[in-house]
């Protein structure tokens, strides 16, 4: 199967936990679901599809985060972090 394919794959993956992240309570711990397909992806495609997956990761997280808590401090502190 083709890098790019495997990309966008993990992040449909990516997306697919960022929605069951925002449907449930803010109580689940989902954050470490995100690590999946980012490790899968470095692990089967190279550096660079990682690091896209990871960004689309920290996209999906925060905006789960943003939804059960609304933008505040120590939101935009961990996207910065």
């Amino acid at each position: 199967m083709p890098r790019p394919v495997r990309t966008a794959g993990a992040i449909a993956v990516v997306a697919g936990v960022g929605l069951v992240d925002a449907a449930v309570s803010p109580r689940l711990p989902f954050a470490i679901l995100y690590f999946l397909p980012v490790i899968a992806i470095a692990w089967y495609a190279s550096r660079a599809h990682a690091l896209v997956v990871a960004a689309a990761a920290i996209a999906a997280r925060v905006a789960g985060d943003i939804h059960w808590n609304g933008t505040d401090q120590w939101t935009v502190t961990q996207a910065v972090l």
